[in-house]
């Protein structure tokens, strides 16, 4: 499929370094072309900010992408590279974990309406190390547009995912990125909850217990789904808590990247919850993970997801 270039950023719609920041940034030439190397990095903060306001031909669906490359003062110990919007209005866009001495790191994004008004940041972040400010070179940014991607295919489909027809959500969720044979599990773990697939009546349901941290619970790979641009979905899960439930505790749904939280109901002993959420047209297009899992207050909590459903709303896009 052919895309055309909008166009590499001009240098100067390169906002850095951020404030209050000692790094420097130089623009240098290497092999014909240029480069950027942003060093002396006192911070994981530290790094670039790229005014996306300045640019008056975007539109939502347009990709960004950035590669770069380390400095020779990296550490070696697992590191990341991100970038996240700013501008007071933060969320986490997109990460690279990057393995032990690989120095290349590339990242991209689906822009949607909300990136256009913000900048974004290029930094890293520590991912269990304290060093990780080492310098690091960006070598492209780019943007770029998807000429045959510009219409809707509608999805045919009436429901795109359902727990009660998973031949695949075995006991024992599968890990990040693993695959059930040639078949994907669109179910993993969120954090180190104990988990067992069990019956109940004539359908299925998740346990998750011995949770510890408000995280610890169930991530649905909905970037796995094939959702379509243009196109409207619904998810529902409906669940129950089980033995104690603490005073204010909450289940919520969160939209990751990003930790956007979608939908949190209060929890009582004995009574049903149901999370939903109908997917904007931005998350359709970058959404790699609905997250099920608690507020602080029911951290401990264990509780029962009783269905998960993902379906198709036939009367238009979101």
């Amino acid at each position: 499929m052919k895309n055309f270039t909008i166009g590499k950023f001009p240098e100067s719609l390169i906002i850095g370094p951020n404030p209050n920041q000692l790094a420097t940034i130089n623009v240098m030439e290497e092999d014909g072309a240029k480069t950027v190397l942003i060093s002396n990095r006192t911070e994981v903060a530290d790094g670039i900010t790229i005014n996306m306001s300045a640019f008056q031909n975007l539109l939502p669906g347009d990709r960004l992408t950035i590669t770069g490359r380390i400095g020779s003062n990296a550490p070696t110990a697992k590191w990341c590279m991100l970038i996240h919007r700013g501008g007071g209005n933060y969320s986490l866009l997109k990460q690279h974990s990057i393995p032990l001495h690989d120095e290349l790191f590339y990242l991209t994004h689906l822009l949607d309406e909300v990136d256009l008004k913000y900048p974004i940041r290029l930094r890293t972040d520590h991912w269990g190390n304290e060093e990780s400010y080492m310098d690091f070179y960006v070598d492209d940014i780019l943007i770029t547009r998807n000429i045959k991607n510009t219409g809707i295919i509608i999805d045919s489909r009436d429901i795109v995912y359902s727990l009660a027809t998973d031949n695949y959500a075995s006991d024992g969720l599968t890990p990040v990125g693993s695959n059930i044979g040639t078949v994907p599990s669109f179910l993993q773990t969120s954090g180190d909850p104990e988990y067992s697939l069990i019956e109940e009546g004539d359908k299925k349901i998740i346990y998750l217990r011995r949770r510890v941290h408000d995280w610890d619970g169930i991530d649905i790979k909905i970037g796995l789904m094939a959702l379509k641009k243009g196109n409207s979905y619904t998810i529902t899960i409906k669940g129950r808590p089980e033995g104690e439930v603490l005073k204010d505790a909450q289940l919520m749904m969160q939209i990751l990247p990003g930790y956007v939280w979608r939908d949190n109901k209060n929890v009582y002993e004995g009574q049903e919850f149901i999370l939903e959420h109908t997917l904007s047209n931005a998350e359709v297009l970058n959404a790699e993970f609905i997250r099920i899992a608690s507020t602080p207050q029911g951290a401990s909590m264990s509780f029962v997801i009783t269905d998960i459903i993902i379906k198709v709303n036939k009367e238009g896009a979101a």
